[in-house]
Parts: structure tokens; sequence; C-alpha cells
């Protein structure tokens, strides 16, 4: 067996917090999906990354307190939080 290239040994270690959708995909799809799960929330991100600012600004424009803003922005998070707690791995990738 040939030997493992430099840092090959430790690829997923240093990427993992970078690439954790592609973590996500591995562990809870099949292996025929996972190009496609990946896209997909590649995808959602995106919309996200581009709605976020744009939310962002109407919140601004409406003059609420730091407070609220700081509500308007982690409920979403919070919720997707807890989806991902409802998911089974076991079940997923069946």
């Amino acid at each position: 067996m040939p030997s493992p290239a430099p840092g090959d040994h430790c690829r997923y270690k240093h990427h993992w917090y970078a690439n954790s959708d592609e973590l996500l995909c591995r562990l809870f799809l099949p292996r025929a999906m996972t190009s496609t799960g990946l896209g997909w929330g590649l995808g959602v991100g995106r919309i996200g990354a581009i709605l976020g600012p744009f939310i962002g600004g109407l919140l601004i424009d409406m003059e609420l307190t730091l407070q609220q803003n700081f509500m308007a922005f982690a409920l979403p998070s919070l919720l997707a939080a807890v989806c991902l707690f409802f998911v089974n791995p076991r079940l997923a990738a069946s």
C-alpha cells in the first residue's frame, strides 16, 4: 500500500468546520445522493447569503431596537438548530 501524501491523514480534521455541509451530506445521505444534497445545501446557503443583508437593511429601516434586531436573526438560527436535533442519522441514510 502506498504511503499517504503529506497532510492526507488530517485532511478532514483541518477542514471540518469549513466544510461541515459536505460532512453532513456524507453522514446523512446515501452515497448516490451526496452530490445532489450538497448542491441543494449550497444553493439554500447562497439564498441566505443574499437575503440576509437585504433583511438586515429592512430591519435597520424599521428602526427596531438592538434586541429586536438580534432576535430577528437569532430565531431562524435557533429553528435550524432545533430541526437538526430531530434528524435521526440512521433513518436519514437508509
